[in-house]
């Protein structure tokens, strides 16, 4: 996401953004456009248009898993120092399925758990804890080696994002230029697109 925005400003620099990762009421506080989970769409007032579908990873520093140790089982996790989402419905609570089909739910008491996403990798990356995390959000720290996967054979659910705007019938030209930017430059690369409407 972060290289996206990067590459946005480059490109229209005329085009001022606010970036916060609090959950803001788009019509109440003229909020043009957000990018929001699934688990933000309830407001049936508002459009919104799919960007793509991401698996969640849990993870972990190499650091951290030398002196803690590597889980080989989600219920290991309960034992471990973990960095929860706190915009999560239950963000002490993480889903996983077992190769065998089996649903297994893991409840965590987070040593950190905070409302920013950055913050959250950083302390990740620092050697703070375990945590989840969408795909997307860490090209930079897997390839660099700043983070290991973990429990890659138990799989996490998909987290879906979507631009969300209020629905206006006509979308002011930069509102409609950055929309049609990110739908457009998403790398599929990222992660499968989403294809719900």
């Amino acid at each position: 996401m972060r290289p996206l925005l990067h590459e946005f400003m480059q490109l229209y620099p005329a085009i001022e953004l606010e970036l916060n990762d609090r959950k803001v009421d788009l019509v109440a506080e003229g909020i043009d456009v957000a990018i929001r989970g699934a688990v933000g769409l309830a407001d049936s007032s508002l459009i919104s248009r799919p960007l793509l579908s991401s698996p969640t990873l849990t993870l972990a520093s190499p650091q951290y898993l030398a002196k803690a140790g590597r889980p080989a089982h989600p219920s290991e996790l309960s034992r471990h120092k973990t960095l929860c989402y706190s915009y999560l419905k239950d963000p002490n609570l993480w889903a996983f399925i077992s190769p065998e089909g089996e649903d297994i739910q893991v409840r965590v008491t987070p040593k950190v758990l905070t409302n920013s996403p950055q913050m959250e990798l950083a302390m990740c990356v620092a050697s703070e804890g375990i945590m989840r995390m969408p795909a997307f959000n860490l090209t930079d720290e897997l390839a660099g080696g700043k983070l290991e996967t973990l429990l890659d054979e138990f799989h996490s659910p998909e987290v879906k994002l979507y631009l969300v705007y209020p629905g206006r019938k006509h979308l002011a030209s930069r509102v409609r230029c950055f929309i049609d930017f990110m739908a457009e430059r998403m790398p599929q690369s990222m992660a499968a697109p989403c294809t719900e409407a």
